[in-house]
């Protein structure tokens, strides 16, 4: 079984190969083309390496699952969610690297550690720390996103003040509910770290009562699934 679907990124039509048939994806990935392989016992379509993506049926297939295995394809940083102000998206290879920080060990200030985190952290967990983009100008302002269960976030001084956190934060919080279907999500905060306390009130978590060995409290906040 072989089926061809099309999907839209960035105005453009993109076609998808969907098989249960191990040579059929092989062809279509090495022609170049974004693939998706149909489990069923005894299908040999997971032995694809650059087969990202499975599922049961071919109606199972949704267009978000298209969009995904065509980013995964062609290195394209994929939308996690749009605020009026913001656009919160993958890094890519292209984007202008940070200040050198101690927050995320450099990953975001180096260019081989960031090209390495966007082929392993976003491609293989499909979560980590996003761009925040701006929808007027389009200059990145900040990363935040979902690490494993936890969230983080860091603002650039020049845009701090500006409610972009908490904008940013709850669009995130709503894709973790949504699209990563979890329960629940940690936030690390330190007592002596105001704005942050006063932001995970204003997210709805609840802190936890005891410090750990870092000096931060552990904040946790449930989601609608839970």
């Amino acid at each position: 079984m072989k089926i061809e679907r099309w999907i839209q990124i960035d105005g453009k039509n993109v076609p998808v190969t969907i098989s249960d048939e191990r040579e059929a994806l092989l062809a279509a990935d090495a022609a170049g083309r974004a693939i998706i392989g149909i489990w069923a016992p005894g299908s040999d379509s997971t032995a694809v390496p650059g087969c990202l993506y499975l599922a049961e049926d071919p109606a199972d297939v949704t267009d978000d699952l298209l969009v995904r295995a065509v980013c995964r394809k062609f290195r394209i940083p994929l939308t996690i969610a749009g605020t009026p102000r913001l656009r919160i998206r993958e890094f890519a290879d292209a984007d202008p690297l940070e200040e050198p920080s101690c927050w995320d060990c450099g990953v975001f200030s180096d260019r081989e550690k960031r090209h390495a985190y966007i082929e392993n952290q976003y491609r293989f967990a499909e979560c980590g720390l996003w761009a925040l983009v701006l929808r007027e100008g389009g200059e990145i302002i900040g990363k935040a996103g979902i690490t494993g269960r936890e969230l983080g976030y860091h603002i650039y001084p020049s845009f701090r003040g500006n409610g972009y956190a908490l904008e940013a934060c709850r669009a995130i919080l709503e894709y973790a509910d949504a699209v990563m279907g979890l329960d629940e999500v940690l936030l690390r905060v330190a007592d002596e770290n105001s704005a942050s306390r006063a932001l995970a009130q204003k997210l709805g978590f609840v802190q936890e009562a005891g410090k750990d060995g870092s000096g931060e409290r552990e904040w946790r906040k449930r989601l609608r699934r839970g």
